[in-house]
């Protein structure tokens, strides 16, 4: 193995600032196992995304909540 396995800090795709690697979030498709992008920046797209289709995201939990109630009500009968 050469010494780029071996890296303790990593450069951010986004912010362009080197952080150490527990700042990464987890990706084994990698090769060194870490997202491009570190967590903060991370956490900023995603909620980024989530208020630009709020209303997707609120129907896809009211019916994830309908199915779950649907689920745990026959779990009840069957006892």
């Amino acid at each position: 193995m050469s010494d780029t396995d071996y890296q303790e800090t990593k450069e951010c795709s986004k912010c362009s600032i080197e952080k150490p690697y527990d700042e990464f979030n987890a990706d084994n498709r990698r090769k060194d196992g870490k997202r491009a992008s570190c967590k903060i920046c991370d956490a900023e797209q995603k909620k980024r995304i989530r208020t630009s289709n709020i209303e997707k995201y609120r129907r896809n939990n009211a019916e994830n909540n309908r199915n779950y109630r649907a689920r745990m009500k026959g779990k009840d009968t069957l006892e």
